[in-house]
């Protein structure tokens, strides 16, 4: 087996790659609570939203997540740094990250924040745009209850529920593993079975766009 020995390359690896990992996996989670939140206002303004005012504001709230995601983990890359292995026979180059006791603290008090917001201001969104439908139909429609109203909310909104709570379950093992150089993308990875699979108006949406390609592709034969 060839072992790199590129000091250069392996110095810019050890201090670039695995942040840039943290750093997209939490903006993968950041990202999943914005259309949350973006479905509960379109919920809540009904026809009053405004799409092109909508995407402008996507756009700054995005990257202002994406500038405070990477803050918080600035102290990354600047803890790490090669060491030689002593053996003499293979001589690795390994990469290590030490904290000081104040920076450990941050590291985990960061890390907590980053598994927890996401999953809560997913889990109030998608609460409160069942509310809100409930609250519509139940003023269009006296003749049911507002209860009845919830629970044939509750009932269709049912796969996304169980997507919040799996990926909290998900992000709880990405939590565990980022203590012990685990999987951390593990939840990134279950996207598509848990967002995707349950819901049919994804997966009918994933099936058009494969259908799309497909007839694209065959064309080009």
């Amino acid at each position: 087996m060839t072992i790199l020995t590129n000091r250069s390359f392996l110095d810019i690896n050890c201090l670039l790659l695995d942040v840039i990992i943290k750093v997209l996996i939490v903006f993968n989670d950041w990202l999943n609570t914005c259309v949350s939140i973006k479905q509960a206002v379109n919920v809540r303004k009904s026809v009053r939203f405004n799409k092109t005012k909508s995407r402008q504001i996507s756009k700054w709230v995005i990257l202002i997540i994406l500038i405070v995601i990477i803050l918080t983990h600035l102290h990354d890359p600047i803890h790490r740094q090669l060491i030689d292995d002593i053996d003499i026979v293979e001589k690795r180059i390994w990469c290590i990250v030490q904290y000081s006791s104040s920076i450990s603290t941050w590291n985990s008090f960061i890390t907590f924040i980053h598994f927890l917001m996401p999953f809560l201001i997913n889990l109030m969104g998608i609460i409160f745009t069942i509310i809100s439908i409930a609250r519509s139909r139940s003023n269009l429609q006296r003749r049911l209850p507002f209860i009845d109203h919830l629970r044939l909310q509750l009932k269709q909104q049912r796969s996304r529920f169980v997507a919040s709570f799996v990926f909290i379950l998900l992000a709880l093992v990405r939590l565990v593993t980022s203590f012990t150089n685990g999987l951390p993308f593990l939840s990134s990875m279950m996207t598509f079975f848990v967002y995707v699979l349950p819901s049919k108006t994804y997966k009918d949406e994933f099936n058009l766009s494969v259908m799309q390609k497909l007839r694209r592709i065959r064309s080009l034969c």
